[in-house]
């Protein structure tokens, strides 16, 4: 599942109003399948934030867990929010259980993040975004997986229910495009975005319009 790190939750006053940040705040997820069994869970704290040229930024912690409440991985991501726009680094964008696959080898990534403006209206066109990340070992690349999202946008305003509340949120979607030297998979992402909270929901289809998985917020504070 991608993006896996992009949901935090990043409360306060200043910069993004969606991901205004705030040091120890906390988000908890849970995620399910397409046979809506609960596969796994999260955590996301803000462990630190900083003052940079023109806008602020976080260092975001994320704890993935298995079924039973077992970790599985642990990782951080780096989350800047500059002339009221959010950028979430290449990191936001890899696979927990890659990450966790992939061990001691070395990873590289880069590539252009993704973009989050402090304004979404219906109908809005956000950037699409080029990355690549490198697994290799002993200076050896071993697999290049490339990941195109284009089609980023805003679908419409609505109210979305989950066991942390009711919010008002934003439904934007993209198409995520993946390639490496012997696969490639498409998947179009939907998640709703809320005001002073981030993201509440996330649902991902197949290529053919199926349900692949689904992510919602447990908890928050």
């Amino acid at each position: 599942m991608l993006l896996l790190l992009l949901p935090v939750l990043l409360r306060a006053q200043d910069c993004n109003p969606f991901y205004a940040m705030r040091e120890g705040g906390t988000a908890n997820y849970e995620y399910y399948d397409a046979k809506d069994k609960k596969t796994s869970s999260s955590t996301t704290t803000i462990r630190e934030v900083k003052k940079i040229s023109g806008g602020i930024e976080a260092e975001v912690a994320m704890t993935m867990m298995d079924k039973t409440g077992k970790e599985m991985f642990q990782g951080t991501t780096r989350i800047i929010c500059r002339n009221d726009t959010l950028f979430m680094d290449v990191g936001s964008l890899i696979n927990p259980g890659l990450a966790q696959s992939a061990g001691k080898m070395e990873m590289s990534m880069t590539g252009d993040g993704m973009t989050i403006p402090g304004y979404l209206r219906a109908g809005m066109q956000l950037p699409d975004s080029h990355n690549e990340f490198s697994i290799g070992m002993n200076g050896m690349t071993l697999m290049t997986i490339s990941i195109d999202i284009s089609e980023h946008k805003v679908e419409a305003e609505e109210k979305v229910t989950t066991p942390a509340g009711t919010f008002d949120c934003f439904r934007v979607s993209y198409v995520s495009n993946s390639k490496t030297t012997i696969l490639k998979t498409s998947t179009r992402t939907v998640q709703w975005y809320s005001k002073g909270v981030g993201i509440v929901k996330t649902e991902s289809y197949d290529k053919k319009g199926g349900l692949e998985s689904r992510m919602l917020l447990t908890g928050l504070k």
